[in-house]
């Protein structure tokens, strides 16, 4: 994993347990009094509620039929058990935090670079080397239906859709933090063969050197078109290209038409 991912999914998840513990003290401010205790006898559950009056105990049996009491004793009582493990978390999380010395591999390279009289080898991922691999690459574009490459988008290159050009020319706006190639080859190790398939878009991240794939779906009332979507979103799975991890997918119809808010929607998840 890129490090600038790793520190900065170590700080969204700082903010996800911070969050959480302020629901659940929320939620144990207005929690019903006592707590709840769950026995079973043959197959049935039993439900009491267990006070401390003047020092002594007392368990007070709860009907099933009080499913808004049971359901409030019972989130209590889930409150209860994991408001401490979150307080650890957080606790860890800080201190990671606090410790971890984000981006002095890259300092220190830096340092030592050679200006041509002698070239280190790093040992971590450099999103500048990534960046200059992307721009420098040659690759043979997908010549299947090249006839059907009519729409010129505003980096220069055929597309096959007015709908591939919107997203051409939209993904554009961000190049200062987006770069994009159209119909870029990608080589799937799929049962011990190398195939290559070719996704509408390879979406490379400046800042953290991650690429992501956007296939755009755009005869989604065509039948034959439904069976060929399902065929590469299976290859896709099957190479562990996940969508919602690796992949985007938008998709229309003559009804539906692509939205051009939906794709702005995308890119932001993109940056």
């Amino acid at each position: 994993m890129n490090e600038k991912i790793f520190y900065e999914t170590a700080k969204r998840y700082l903010d996800l347990y911070s969050e959480m513990q302020k629901k659940i003290d929320a939620s144990l401010s207005k929690a019903p009094e006592g707590n709840l205790k769950i026995s079973r006898t043959n197959g049935q559950s039993y439900y009491s509620v267990r006070t401390l009056s003047e020092g002594k105990k007392k368990n007070l049996y709860i009907s099933r039929n009080k499913a808004k009491l049971l359901t409030r004793l019972a989130q209590k009582k889930y409150d209860k058990s994991i408001l401490p493990l979150v307080v650890e978390n957080i606790r860890a999380l800080e201190e990671f935090l606090k410790n971890y010395n984000f981006g002095c591999l890259e300092e220190e390279y830096l340092k030592l670079e050679g200006n041509g009289d002698y070239l280190l080898k790093p040992y971590h991922e450099r999103v500048a080397d990534i960046i200059s691999d992307w721009e420098n690459e040659e690759y043979a574009p997908n010549d299947y239906n090249n006839e059907k490459k009519i729409y010129p988008t505003d980096n220069g290159e055929m597309v096959r859709s007015k709908s591939e050009v919107i997203i051409a020319n939209t993904l554009r706006q961000y190049n200062e933090r987006l770069l994009y190639k159209y119909e870029r080859p990608l080589y799937l190790n799929l049962e011990g063969y190398y195939n290559p398939i070719y996704p509408d878009f390879t979406i490379l991240n400046k800042e953290t050197g991650t690429i992501k794939y956007w296939e755009h779906f755009g005869m989604m009332d065509d039948p034959d078109y439904v069976y060929k979507f399902v065929r590469k979103t299976n290859t896709y799975n099957c190479a562990d290209i996940l969508p919602g991890r690796d992949l985007v997918m938008t998709f229309e119809n003559k009804d539906y038409p692509l939205n051009i808010q939906n794709i702005k929607s995308v890119i932001e998840e993109l940056l």
